[in-house]
């Protein structure tokens, strides 16, 4: 999705084609460096870890996004309906319930597009993180 380049900022490096994690690593450990180093300085890092992440991600706020950046409305229900299809089942024990029931929220981990589509759904959030720190 060469989209995904243009429309993810480059705070975002894991998943994106042409970005490396190890880059975003090799940046955290220098600016831990330079805060050890001068406590004074104004450098800040900020780290979050969100439970169950794609598990948590609400379908009709990723629609609402992917409208946002102008994805063909036909694209989005074909996205979506790829993540809507997941049934589950409780197990008790040994025994599994005989019920399935469908999955209404998150991503499916096991799909190559749930990274990207995750990564779309937080750029809302860090770029509003960003023009805050940088106050705007």
């Amino acid at each position: 999705m060469p989209i995904v380049q243009e429309v993810v900022s480059p705070l975002q490096q894991a998943f994106i084609p042409n970005r490396s994690i190890h880059r975003t690593i090799q940046t955290t450990k220098v600016i831990a460096s330079q805060i050890h180093h001068n406590p004074d300085s104004p450098n800040l890092i900020l780290m979050l870890d969100l439970t169950k992440a794609f598990d948590s991600l609400d379908l009709n706020y990723l629609r609402r996004v992917l409208n946002t950046i102008n994805i063909p409305p036909d694209f989005i229900n074909l996205l979506i309906s790829t993540q809507n299809s997941g049934m589950a089942r409780i197990l008790n024990g040994p025994k599994i319930i005989d019920y399935a029931f469908p999955l209404q929220r998150g991503v499916r981990q096991g799909l190559a597009i749930s990274p990207i589509l995750f990564n779309l759904a937080l750029e809302p959030l860090i770029c509003k993180l960003a023009s805050s720190i940088n106050g705007r």
